[in-house]
This record gives C-alpha cells, structure tokens and sequence, in this order.
C-alpha cells in the first residue's frame, strides 16, 4: 500500500521481500530513503541497519514494525532512524505524509 501510494505521488519506488534482495538493490541503486520493515524472511532490519551503515551507505531510514520493541531496541532505532512507526499506529495517509515531508526536507539539504 505504500508503495503504490509514493508511486501515485510520482516518487520512484524499488521493493524486496528479503534482506538479501534489499541489500543488493541498496548496493546497486542507493536509495535516498530506505523504508525498512523490522520483520523480514532472512534477516532482522536491526541487521540491515548494520550492513548498510558498516558498507558506510548515507540514506535517511525510517522503520515500519509491527513487533513489540523493549526500551534498548526502542533506543537504538530513534538513534539510527529518522522515524520509527509502528503498524497500525497510524493512518497509510499519514506515513505517505511524513514520507513526503522527508523527502522535501531531504531535497532541500542537499
């Protein structure tokens, strides 16, 4: 749904299903921002994280979860994400605002 939403606004989407699909679509085609679900196949979005920031990658990064955060893992995030937003918490119209918001601001900086 998000997808199609950025794709309506004119924003240039690419998905994976996997960790493994993801990392190679970021080391092929650097994303400006990286939407990461916590919850993938392969691998943990806390392992993504890692492996792009240690590939030294330079991406804004917001986080989509549905799982349960304890206070460290809640911490850790809010230092490395722009934005956590858990699933359900808010409406598909107001993620595409924040993301849109993002992006202005992201263009703007650069």
């Amino acid at each position: 749904m998000i997808q199609l939403g950025l794709r309506y606004e004119g924003y240039r989407v690419a998905t994976a299903a996997t960790g493994k699909e993801a990392l190679a679509a970021i080391a092929a085609d650097p994303p400006e921002v990286l939407f990461l679900d916590l919850n993938l196949p392969d691998m943990t979005g806390f392992e993504i994280l890692n492996r792009v920031e240690s590939a030294g990658r330079d991406m804004r990064i917001i986080v989509l979860t549905g799982q349960s955060l304890d206070a460290e893992q809640t911490e850790e995030l809010q230092r490395r994400a722009e934005r956590v937003i858990s699933k359900g918490s808010i409406s598909l119209n107001a993620i595409l605002d924040s993301l849109k918001e993002k992006l202005k601001a992201l263009a703007v900086s650069r």
